[in-house]
């Protein structure tokens, strides 16, 4: 299984960990932070191993870099309405085809757009403004490149089986595609996802698409990506802020209001976690074994210096993250039978290590606990029962 760098704020930092530490297969592009020209500019070898992410989500946005790109539909149209759409389509189409072309990208990436509740013929309007004129601009273009279509599933259909079946039938119903850039939408408070059912309808539509061979990039990952490689995805992805972790459409809305930074987290391979660094100090008090908590990286000398200066926006974070979570996804095994009893041994190891925290007298919350390991649990029971009814 692969492992894309999820690029967006301070994409320096991907791009150093991917040509300096050699960590990761390639990078999804953000044009949201990207100016048009800067993609152009980019060494042909990360061009050719790396995905461009068109984001048409939010179709009449001009946030951040979008506008240097032409073939942005709001670029392309200004005062942009949703009828436009399907008049200008077929031009936005054609020319971010080639782009993805001329700048010889591993795959055509077709986009799609967001919406914050579906109306019920949501997947026949996808088709007519987007889907459809993308197809045909790919042979237009000619282009012999695999092609991904982009696919945000919401929660409500990753978590009904109707909704799902529905999804699936649209996708797999399309001749025309070699595979899915999958985004799994998954609105919550804390920061690890934490609904079983949620998770396991995510296996199930990994799956799915697998039988029926289909390449699967499941984007926007925080350590789920690990659970979701039960399910035998092509290839997940790591970014570094929590808004590359989890899709979020307001990250491209034009109308949200900043917010502060947050405080500073560092990655625990051991624990399958983010630990606010406060917890960290605790354990470095309290807890014999903390260091080996955290892996090892050529960054963890440096941020365990008792006058390391913790900050959210500290690069070294990020490359540590970067640099163990890829050590964990390689370390993958196969078959999947035998992936699956890898990942819950390190589950059970998760949480036995939380169990030990707790009895050294360290409390962490929420968004530093193991709770989201339990529904990691029963989302693989579910899977594997809904594997048994399929006679796999």
């Amino acid at each position: 299984m692969r492992i894309y760098h999820q690029c967006g704020h301070y994409m320096r930092w991907n791009i150093d960990s991917f040509q300096s530490d050699q960590v990761g297969d390639g990078l999804i592009i953000s044009p949201l932070n990207c100016k048009a020209e800067r993609v152009e500019a980019l060494p042909v070898g990360i061009r050719r191993c790396s995905i461009f992410d068109p984001q048409f989500y939010l179709p009449k946005s001009q946030k951040g870099k979008l506008a240097t790109y032409p073939f942005f539909p709001a670029t392309r149209c200004e005062g942009l309405a949703t009828s436009d759409l399907e008049k200008i389509m077929e031009h936005c189409a054609e020319e971010c085809v080639r782009f993805q072309v001329d700048s010889d990208f591993e795959y055509v990436v077709i986009p799609t757009r967001y919406l914050d509740a579906l109306p019920y013929n949501y997947l026949q309007q996808l088709d007519e403004q987007i889907v459809n004129p993308f197809l045909e601009a790919v042979r237009a273009v000619g282009s012999d490149k695999p092609v991904l279509l982009t696919v945000i599933a919401k929660a409500i259909q990753v978590t009904d089986s109707d909704q799902r079946d529905a999804l699936l039938n649209w996708i797999t119903g399309k001749d025309d595609i070699d595979g899915v850039y999958l985004i799994l939408e998954n609105a919550r408070l804390t920061k690890q996802i934490k609904d079983a059912d949620f998770l396991a309808g995510a296996l199930k539509i990994i799956h799915a698409l697998k039988l029926n061979d289909l390449r699967v990039v499941v984007g926007y990952n925080s350590t789920e990506g690990i659970l979701y490689s039960i399910a035998g995805p092509d290839a997940v992805a790591m970014g570094c802020f929590e808004n590359l972790r989890a899709f979020s459409s307001r990250r491209f809305d034009t109308t949200r209001i900043h917010s502060r930074s947050p405080q500073p987290r560092l990655y625990s391979p051991k624990l399958l976690q983010w630990i606010e660094y406060a917890y960290i100090e605790a354990l470095r008090e309290r807890y014999s074994g903390w260091e080996s908590l955290f892996g090892e990286s050529p960054y963890t000398s440096l941020m365990f210096r008792p006058d390391f200066a913790w900050n959210s926006r500290r690069p070294e974070l990020y490359r540590h993250y970067f640099f163990v979570f890829s050590d964990q996804v390689r370390t993958l095994a196969d078959p999947l039978s035998e992936r699956q009893r890898q990942v819950e041994a390190m589950v059970d190891e998760a949480l036995g290590f939380f169990d030990t925290i707790q009895q050294a007298g360290i409390y962490p919350d929420e968004d530093s606990d193991g709770s989201h390991l339990p529904p990691w649990i029963g989302a693989m029971e579910n899977y594997n029962r809904h594997l048994k009814e399929l006679g796999l």
